[in-house]
């Protein structure tokens, strides 16, 4: 994941959103089981990860297979 610098703000001001960032603590982590139900009945096999920032947690569908590396077998573009 490529993260990039926010520009630089004048001297002596805070960015608009900025937060003084400490040591992050590490988001809760909920799986979901009851939603894979959804993958099973569309004869799916698949995952779904939600980051909800404004909770610092993470919602997980089939955690295992989410932590797990794939090659995609289809890719498709956003306009």
């Amino acid at each position: 994941m490529r993260r990039e610098r926010a520009p630089a703000a004048p001297a002596g001001r805070r960015p608009v959103g900025h937060r003084r960032l400490t040591s992050p603590a590490a988001p809760a982590v909920e799986t979901r089981d009851d939603l894979a139900s959804l993958f099973r009945q569309a004869g799916l096999q698949g995952t779904f990860v939600l980051y909800d920032v404004t909770a610092a947690r993470v919602v997980m569908v089939d955690r295992a297979r989410a932590e797990r590396r794939f090659i995609p077998a289809s890719t498709f573009n956003v306009a």
